[in-house]
């Protein structure tokens, strides 16, 4: 199993950036199931995250708190990507 954070609330790019640093969760997925997260649109953060006192997470690097994989982030610029769904 894989641990990590994952921004369910926002699918591929928006004018909205500060929408991508807020509202991760830390999930446990499978390899496929992390495969499928990442296919499908959703931000994903390669670290475990440290919720504020109301539950919230943000993508800040004071919130670090353990890192399992690596990740890299390779895109096309303001081109729009093919979704894959499996």
């Amino acid at each position: 199993m894989i641990n990590t954070a994952i921004n369910r609330t926002v699918i591929n790019k928006t004018k909205e950036h500060w929408k991508y640093n807020d509202n991760f969760k830390n999930e446990e997925l499978s390899a496929e199931e992390l495969l499928d997260t990442v296919l499908n649109g959703y931000a994903i953060c390669v670290a475990g995250l440290k919720p504020d006192s109301n539950g919230n997470i943000a993508r800040k690097t004071e919130n670090f708190l353990w890192g399992q994989i690596i990740g890299i982030d390779i895109d096309n610029g303001n081109k729009v990507k093919k979704i894959y769904r499996r």
